[in-house]
């Protein structure tokens, strides 16, 4: 059994929104014939190390995860923004504790 096309096919779209003068990606709007679903923003510090990520889907809250780093611009911890971080050995277990709860 094939699927069944469908006739004229849904369009879907993805804007990308960049920090000025930099190749760093500020923000994602997800839209799905014409209706905006989900927006994900992302806040860098000076030296373009990622703080702070938000994802916010159209019919619900957002979910955001914040990421601290220590003088040497290691990262420390990874966890859901406010309060709940989870301490990571630097920045790949970090990396690895974010990736596993998106």
């Amino acid at each position: 059994m094939h699927p069944t096309p469908i006739n004229p096919p849904i369009p879907k779209s993805a804007t990308y929104y960049y920090v000025a003068s930099s190749p760093l990606v500020d923000q994602n709007s997800f839209t799905n014939n014409g209706t905006l679903r989900m927006t994900t923003t992302r806040q860098n510090d000076y030296l373009n190390g990622l703080l702070r990520v938000s994802s916010a889907p159209s019919a619900a809250s957002a979910l955001s995860f914040s990421y601290p780093y220590n003088a040497a611009s290691q990262r420390t911890a990874a966890g859901h923004w406010p309060g709940e971080a989870r301490r990571a050995a630097g920045t790949g277990a970090a990396e690895k504790s974010i990736g596993a709860g998106l």
